[in-house]
């Protein structure tokens, strides 16, 4: 860790591996739940995993991202994090259940849009962790804005984010006052 003015120090040292290792998708040294744990009491280290995130997402490829065992991972960080209930829907083999994320779509579309007019540009990949949300919410949310035409996707050499349009930031600015 970068500071000694936690308490923590030495427990965040302890730590400190099985962050990086839990971003880059390797094999962690401490049980999953303990580091989730330590996660929801130590900023510092809740700092750190967003950092090596924001590190890790420059350096990987939307391909590990997409992969379903890394999606189940960030999905039980954040709602981990966020005290999110998990949302278990039983389906017997071969059948096929509809989710009625409407709902859950569409508030979390204002929540994504409010944040991306008081933040700006983000990295697609931190969307879900930033908005607090599930990748699965997130990213349907976020899916919802770009039809609509209320948000864009903006590619540079560092990576994909995500943006609100001008006139929707001309919206958002008049609503809430120029963010400056």
């Amino acid at each position: 860790m970068k500071t000694d003015k936690s308490k923590n120090n030495k427990e965040c040292k302890k730590y400190g591996m099985a962050i990086t290792n839990y971003v880059l998708g390797e094999k962690i040294d401490v049980p999953e739940d303990e580091l989730l744990n330590h996660l929801r009491t130590c900023k510092q280290c809740r700092d750190e995993i967003v950092n090596w995130q924001d590190f890790n997402a420059v350096l990987s490829t939307d391909q590990y991202h997409s992969r379903p065992e890394v999606i189940e991972k960030w999905n039980r960080f954040i709602k981990a994090m966020t005290n999110q209930p998990e949302r278990h829907v039983d389906v017997k083999p071969g059948e096929n259940v509809i989710l009625d994320d409407d709902k859950d779509i569409g508030k979390s579309a204002g929540m994504i849009w409010n944040m991306l007019g008081k933040y700006g540009k983000t990295p697609v990949i931190q969307l879900p962790f930033k908005a607090g949300l599930t990748f699965d919410i997130a990213y349907g949310a976020m899916g919802w804005l770009l039809r609509e035409k209320k948000a864009q996707r903006i590619k540079d050499e560092n990576g994909i984010y995500v943006d609100l349009t001008k006139t929707e930031r001309h919206i958002y600015e008049a609503q809430n006052g120029n963010r400056g």
